[in-house]
Formats: structure tokens, C-alpha cells, sequence
């Protein structure tokens, strides 16, 4: 009865979360991988909040199935009770009137095979998908195939990926625009110095550099502000 009720609420949570995209219309950037795929989403979404735009990311762990419609629709899951599933049902009807929606949604996903990112792509259909990194196991089949069929609907989208990392090259097959630190990436840091207050960092696209301080340490952090500068610099 449990599982029946679940497969009844995704269903009417994914319903709701599809018409709330067709309806407010946001900018949608899918972050993916295995490593710093949380960081860059947080920092993605304190960006566009230090610019004043409104945006929303998933809540942590909300990243499958069925955190992805919640994340949209800005709701919290019922877990095991099904009195607060119920709730959860009206509640996601409500918020197809959101008073103030969000501009830009930067969604982490996760997915095991080819199924569960058609499940997804049944719902959204992101203007921006950034690949982080991934090791070996990208290879495998299945997982292979579910993150070359997101790649194909980026469409006229933008897809930003790790150039720094050979797996997920090998994937794209030369689509999309590289980042990171290795030679000939078309989104760049370089000069990479450390000090007590962060890191700084020279910052190259198509020509144009700029130096660039951040209050943090990490590799995570260098890749989450150029993948923030980049994006930012597009319009919406």
C-alpha cells in the first residue's frame, strides 16, 4: 500500500513540477558528477544570489528521482508518512502559484542508468548542464548512456565541462566548452597563487583575462568560479 501511495505521489509531484517549469519559466542549469558537483551547485546559487537575481538549488540529497520535482517546487519530502505525503500532494498544487518564483534553478542530479535520466528529462529541460568529474566508471554502459542522452538535449543550451578530466572528454566526443587548468581549455585559471586570504587566479575566456580572488582554498573553489564568472557573464 506503502509503495503504491509513493508511486502515486511522484507521479502527481512530477506532473506539477513540469507545469511549474512551463509556467515560470526558469533558467535551468543541471550541475553532474561525482566529485565537487555539490560545491559548484552551492556556489552557483550564492552567485547569482550575490547579483540579485532570484534563484533556488536543490536541497541537499535532493538530487534523484524524486528530490529533483521537490527541489522545484520548493517543498520539503513526507518520508515515511503518508499523512504528510498528503499534505505534500496540496501543497505541491499550491505551488504552481509561487508568489516570488526564481529566475535561474541549479539542480544536481544523479542518476544510475539510461531509465532514471529519461524519467528526469521527462521534466526539465535544462538550458545549461555542467559535467564536473568522474572517474572510470563513467565507462560503464549504462551510466555512459544516461549522461550522453543529457547531453542530447542540451540543444542550443550551453554545456560546460571539466577539461582537466579525461573521462568526461571522452564522453562529450569535442562538444561543448572546456574549463579548468590544463593547456588548451577554453575557460582557464592559471597563475594559481595561495595566500592567508584564499586563492587568486588568472582568468581567460576567448581572449579577455582578469584577476580573481576567492576567500577559500581547494580545486573545487577554482572550478566553481569560473564556472560562476562564465555564466554570469551570459545573459538569461
Amino acid at each position: 500500500m506503502r509503495k503504491f501511495f509513493r508511486k502515486i505521489v511522484l507521479l502527481i509531484l512530477n506532473r506539477n513540477a513540469k507545469q511549474y517549469l512551463k509556467k515560470y519559466k526558469p533558467s535551468l542549469i543541471i550541475v553532474c558528477g561525482q566529485k565537487y558537483r555539490t560545491n559548484i551547485k552551492d556556489d552557483l546559487v550564492e552567485a547569482y544570489k550575490n547579483t540579485g537575481i532570484l534563484v533556488r538549488g536543490t536541497f541537499k540529497g535532493y538530487n534523484s528521482a524524486i528530490g529533483i520535482p521537490l527541489s522545484i517546487l520548493n517543498l520539503q519530502a513526507g518520508f515515511t508518512s503518508i499523512i504528510k505525503w498528503f499534505k505534500l500532494i496540496l501543497s505541491s498544487f499550491k505551488a504552481l502559484n509561487e508568489q516570488n518564483p526564481p529566475k535561474v534553478l541549479v539542480l544536481e542530479i544523479v542518476v544510475d542508468n539510461a531509465k532514471e535520466m529519461n524519467d528526469l528529462l521527462k521534466i526539465i529541460t535544462p538550458s545549461t548542464v555542467i559535467f564536473t568529474d568522474f572517474d572510470e566508471s563513467l565507462k560503464e554502459t549504462n551510466l555512459n548512456q544516461a549522461y550522453k542522452k543529457l547531453i542530447s538535449v542540451v540543444g542550443e543550451g550551453t554545456l560546460l565541462v571539466n577539461g582537466d578530466c579525461k573521462e568526461i572528454l571522452n564522453l562529450v566526443e569535442g562538444r561543448g566548452i572546456t574549463f579548468g587548468i590544463d593547456q588548451g581549455v577554453a575557460i582557464k585559471a592559471s597563475e594559481i597563487k595561495e595566500s592567508d586570504n584564499g586563492q587568486e587566479f588568472l582568468y581567460t575566456y576567448n581572449g579577455n583575462s582578469k584577476k580573481i580572488l576567492v576567500p577559500r582554498f581547494g580545486e573545487q573553489t577554482i572550478y566553481s568560479s569560473i564556472i560562476s564568472n562564465f555564466l554570469l557573464s551570459l545573459k538569461l
